[in-house]
């Protein structure tokens, strides 16, 4: 099964529904993470609209105001869910991946900007990870860096990385090499900007 994630900057502008639908489509993608919805109350017929004619399943969560906002869908002849946990700055999904027999837990993420507010979304989830079963992927927009390089146009700031890198370590989580470009997000009229 595929998975992607997506920052979108708004969910709302021209052009956005089709090219996540397109996304879905060219990479066979099952479960998609989307932040930055930047909507609250997002009508079903809203979220149809990301997804192709198949059944689908979906979490979401409000902006508050005009920031954040997360959605996850899924298609469920691949991943049954079995419970759900809703944060502002999160959605952990767990379900069983189809035909595997294998418990997941997808965690869908837009952390905030303040390292110190991040840092507090990195402890739920250390506890929740204690304390939830199953293979763990963690996808999203995790507004930190792990290593100078990482950060392009900005400041590093070394004591949240440090943070952020101990999380990842405490948690038992691996980095996995992604597909596409480095740092990539979604213009207001539903184009993707490449930075590098």
């Amino acid at each position: 099964m595929n998975w992607a994630s997506l920052n979108m900057k708004g969910a709302g502008g021209p052009g956005k529904a089709s090219l996540v639908r397109n996304l879905i489509k060219d990479n066979n993608v099952g479960f998609i993470s989307l932040q930055e919805t930047q909507m609250s109350n997002m009508p079903d017929s809203k979220i149809r609209g990301f997804w192709n004619n198949s059944a689908m399943e979906y979490v979401k969560v409000d902006a508050a105001g005009r920031s954040g906002g997360l959605l996850s869908i899924w298609n469920p002849s691949l991943f049954k869910k079995n419970m759900e946990i809703v944060d502002q700055n999160f959605i952990l999904v767990k379900g069983e991946l189809m035909g595997e027999n294998t418990e997941l837990v997808v965690v869908n993420i837009y952390a905030p900007s303040s390292g110190t507010e991040r840092r507090q979304v990195w402890d739920k989830l250390l506890d929740l990870r204690d304390s939830t079963l199953g293979m763990w992927l963690i996808i999203g927009d995790f507004n930190e860096v792990r290593v100078p390089e990482d950060r392009w146009n900005s400041n590093f700031d070394g004591n949240n990385a440090q943070h952020f890198n101990n999380f990842i370590s405490t948690a038992g989580l691996l980095e996995y090499p992604m597909s596409g470009r480095k740092f990539t997000f979604m213009s207001g009229d539903g184009k993707i900007e490449q930075d590098r």
